[in-house]
């Protein structure tokens, strides 16, 4: 369905979804289905754009590699890598608050389980440098880079060590202005918000009004776990929550009360990259096994 129409000559077309996590009950149907049959309904709209983007939730790892005081269930098979190629992605955040949840192994599992699946990674590294250095790919006679960040604590890059790029608004402006001039098509893409909350919190919109100011065309908001709102605003393009896309919402720790009333809810939000960017959106909702629907 088109939610907002293009100003302009259509120049490419991004489609992008949320968070990737196959763990828990997804893990084992994944295992037992295979890996592309979580992702098989995205595939139609992922392959009609010119460029898809996922934020990979979960490091790929092994149970025993999850660091102590992390949820045991937050780690992926590293197929899940080779999946999303196959139905159509081709560059992936790795910028969010799970990424070191298996420590640096997971980090470099994952790192080279994309690599060799050929998805082009942003967000997190060896250490702070690789951490913000973008995606960059030549898209639809298009130069386009991805910058990726995440409201992180303690799993923040640094010199000499690895994690994830931080979302800091002065960084974030720094990054943007130096990458401006070598992008037709600038993405950023921030993990931020507020879980199973259905608006950006004020700090997202400050943080939103910096990146926007700074020169990014479209920002790829996603950690909620639900769907929130876009804007437009003259060549800027921010979409709030991507929501999560293959996730097992009832794993791990978290038993707020909003999060037991699970958000079966997905989608493919697509971008439509012109002088003042339009917006499509394909809806889809997350398999119920028998046991749940019997629940409802």
């Amino acid at each position: 369905m088109r939610l907002l129409e293009p100003r302009g000559a259509p120049r490419l077309r991004l489609a992008a979804i949320g968070d990737v996590g196959l763990v828990g009950s997804g893990r084992t149907r994944a295992r037992a289905e295979g890996y592309a049959a979580a992702f098989a309904a995205l595939a139609p709209a992922l392959r009609a754009a010119d460029l898809a983007f996922a934020n990979i939730e979960i490091p790929f790892g092994r149970a025993e590699w999850v660091r102590a005081g992390r949820t045991r269930e937050f780690w992926q098979d590293s197929e899940v890598a080779g999946a999303l190629a196959g139905v159509g992605i081709h560059v992936v955040s790795l910028a969010n608050n799970h990424t070191m949840d298996c420590g640096p192994r997971g980090l470099d599992l994952t790192l080279d389980a994309c690599r060799r699946a050929g998805l082009v990674t942003a967000g997190a590294g060896v250490d702070l440098a690789a951490a913000r250095a973008p995606a960059r790919l030549e898209v639809a006679g298009q130069r386009v880079v991805l910058l990726a960040y995440a409201a992180t604590h303690g799993d923040a890059a640094g010199p000499g060590k690895p994690g994830v790029a931080p979302l800091d608004a002065a960084l974030v402006r720094e990054d943007v202005t130096r990458w401006r001039a070598a992008a037709d098509l600038l993405i950023v893409s921030t993990h931020w918000g507020s879980m199973y909350v259905d608006y950006p919190a004020p700090r997202v919109l400050e943080l939103a009004d910096a990146i926007e100011s700074a020169g990014a065309d479209v920002i790829l908001g996603h950690h909620p776990h639900v769907t929130q709102g876009f804007r437009r605003r003259g060549h800027a393009l921010t979409l709030f929550s991507l929501g999560e896309t293959a996730f097992n919402s009832r794993s791990g720790d978290f038993h707020a009360h909003l999060a037991a009333e699970l958000r079966r809810e997905a989608g493919v939000f697509t971008v439509i990259a012109s002088d003042e960017p339009g917006l499509d959106y394909e809806p889809l909702y997350s398999y119920l096994p028998p046991q749940e629907r019997a629940c409802r």
